[in-house]
C-alpha cells in the first residue's frame, strides 16, 4: 500500500509541475520541496529501503542542479530539484531510467520541432512534461 501511495504522489508532483512549467517555463520550489520533504518522510518511515538508498537515489538529481549551477542556467535548476525530488520516491535506477527516457522524449520533440515545425536552435522546450510522460509510461510497464 505504501508504494502504491509513493507512486501516486509522485505523480501528482510531476503532474503538478508538468503545468507550472508549461505555462511559465517555470518550477516552483515550494511545491518540489513540499514533495521532496514527504518523499524523503515517507521513504524512512514507511518502505524498507536505508537512507543510503533514499540519498543514492537523489544522487541524478543533485548532479543535474550542479549542471544548471555549473552552466549558469542553461538545465534548468528547477528540472535539477525535481529529479532530485523524485529520486526519494523511485531509488536510484528508476529515477535515472525516467531522467533517461524523459531526456530521450525531449530530443525527439527537439528534432521534431526543429525539423518539421520551423523551430530555432535557441528554442527552449520545458522538461517537466516530458518527465511526466516518461513517468506515465514507466508505471505503465511497472
Amino acid at each position: 500500500m505504501s508504494e502504491k501511495l509513493m507512486l501516486a504522489v509522485l505523480l501528482v508532483m510531476f503532474g503538478l509541475c508538468a503545468l507550472q512549467d508549461w505555462r511559465r517555463r517555470e518550477i516552483s520550489v515550494a511545491v518540489v520541496a513540499v514533495f521532496g520533504a514527504f518523499g524523503l518522510a515517507l521513504g524512512i518511515a514507511v518502505t524498507e529501503r536505508t537512507i543510503w538508498e533514499i540519498l543514492l537515489g537523489m544522487l541524478p538529481g543533485g548532479v543535474l542542479a550542479a549542471l544548471s549551477w555549473g552552466s549558469r542556467g542553461q538545465i534548468g535548476m528547477g528540472d535539477g530539484c525535481l529529479i532530485l525530488a523524485a529520486g526519494c520516491y523511485l531509488g536510484f535506477w528508476k529515477t535515472l531510467g525516467v531522467f533517461l527516457m524523459a531526456s530521450l522524449l525531449t530530443g525527439m520533440a527537439g528534432a521534431a520541432l526543429l525539423l518539421f515545425f520551423g523551430g530555432k536552435k535557441s528554442d527552449r522546450l520545458p522538461f517537466a512534461p516530458f518527465l511526466l510522460v516518461a513517468y506515465v509510461f514507466w508505471l505503465a510497464m511497472v
